[in-house]
């Protein structure tokens, strides 16, 4: 398309008076990159269909009305991004927005990641019940979400590389963030059932520091939470007890065997159960709640020692 395209029609435009020309003074290129972007997507259904557990998750998407788009100007680094609303008719609507900046290879693994985050959305994962989870809680929250949502991804990524798709498993084993988490299913998936392979999975997301704290950034940035609760120290055992059910959700109407009851963990591996983990194991919570009870305490009234 010549450089002066836009030009060229504006200017017929003003001469003619057609709004014809003013149609095609609009940049073209947006029109056929909605069209690229909407084949990619395409394929990755193609490319997860090929799987029982990829045909899953794309009738999944399909049933619940997800809008799958790709993004060409999503902040850098982040790879897709999952939303739910409620319309207007009280009907909840989901939407994932992928990167345009990935290699398809990632991106449909990404489309995995945030599909699983819509079904814990469905399943009630999304906040505590009575919304007055402490930010040791919360941040135990996202990390759940979070490893549950990247452990489907490398159970699918298998599965398409045993399928002959390898491309996304050798991609995402060479990733800093997440390389721990394909590389224990590629060093277990013939020794362990899968049960206790997905837990294995999950259980690697916590090895990563970096990541923990990457999410507890966020949870703590995303969430304002009541002053009763910043001094709160026990966690709630009722939380901790939902937080468990993450493992049974699945992409269909049945749920799955539970990953994460604690009666098929490894020795050691129930403290990534608990919220005394998520206090224990952050750089960045205390000082968050040390910073906003400072902030929210009322000062305290002045006084004086001289008789008026």
């Amino acid at each position: 398309m010549p450089s002066n395209y836009k030009e060229k029609m504006t200017k017929l435009f003003k001469e003619n008076s057609n709004p014809m020309f003013a149609a095609l003074a609009k940049p073209m290129h947006r029109i056929s990159s909605k069209v690229k972007n909407k084949k990619r997507v395409d394929g990755f259904y193609e490319r997860l269909s090929k799987i029982p557990e990829g045909l899953e998750i794309v009738e999944f998407l399909k049933d619940n009305k997800v809008q799958v788009s790709i993004d060409d100007q999503m902040r850098r680094g982040v790879g897709g991004v999952a939303n739910t609303k409620v319309n207007k008719w009280g009907i909840e609507e989901y939407h994932i927005s992928l990167s345009g900046s990935f290699l398809d290879a990632a991106l449909v693994l990404i489309l995995v990641h945030e599909a699983r985050h819509i079904a814990q959305f469905k399943a009630g994962f999304r906040s505590f019940e009575d919304n007055h989870a402490t930010p040791e809680e919360y941040c135990l929250l996202t990390r759940f979400r979070e490893a549950d949502a990247e452990r489907s991804s490398v159970i699918i990524a298998g599965k398409l590389s045993e399928a002959g798709d390898t491309e996304p498993l050798r991609l995402k084993t060479s990733s800093r963030r997440f390389g721990s988490m394909y590389k224990a299913y590629i060093d277990n998936k013939d020794e362990l059932d899968e049960v206790k392979l997905n837990r294995l999975i999950f259980i690697n997301w916590f090895k990563s520091q970096k990541t923990i704290d990457y999410y507890d950034k966020k949870a703590l940035k995303s969430k304002v939470f009541d002053f009763d609760v910043l001094i709160r120290i026990d966690p709630s055992v009722e939380n901790e007890k939902h937080l468990k059910m993450m493992g049974e959700v699945s992409f269909t109407d049945k749920k799955q065997e539970n990953y994460l009851d604690v009666a098929l963990s490894d020795p050691g591996g129930a403290k990534f159960l608990t919220s005394r983990f998520s206090i224990d194991n952050s750089n960045f919570i205390q000082e968050y709640k040390d910073k906003l009870i400072k902030k929210r305490t009322p000062a305290k009234p002045f006084t004086s020692d001289i008789d008026l």
